[in-house]
């Protein structure tokens, strides 16, 4: 097997394994409406070869690795007078959010304490 046959086949067999329907299944359909899984697929792979400078070594050598990698991120809801995209958020983002949320309501809770704090102290300078 040459070097291209040997990258064709392994190319071939990620792109089969790297299908929405191989991880979520078919749409699912009811009388009323259709749902279709909506994934974000991606796939990636290297490789290299080479041959040694031992003159005794003709064959060379060589390595490969790739992966998948398979995210939901909605499904489609077909009804016969609409379709619609229904996102899934995951719980990630949700934390990301609340995060943010709290780490600006305690700064700005502490800068609005601080501005109390010095408005008093220049009254009491004053009088």
């Amino acid at each position: 097997m040459s070097t291209k046959d040997f990258f064709r086949d392994i190319v071939s067999k990620i792109q089969a394994k790297a299908q929405i329907r191989s991880v979520y299944g078919e749409p699912i359909e009811t009388r009323s409406k259709t749902i279709i899984p909506v994934a974000r697929v991606s796939y990636g792979f290297g490789g290299g070869f080479g041959n040694s400078k031992d003159a005794n070594d003709s064959e060379g050598s060589g390595g490969m690795g790739g992966g998948v990698h398979v995210e939901p991120i909605g499904v489609m809801e077909i009804k016969e007078d609409s379709t619609t995209f229904l996102p899934i958020h995951p719980y990630s983002t949700l934390l990301k959010g609340f995060v943010v949320g709290m780490s600006t309501g305690i700064l700005t809770g502490l800068y609005l304490s601080y501005r109390n704090q010095q408005k008093k102290e220049q009254q009491y300078k004053i009088e």
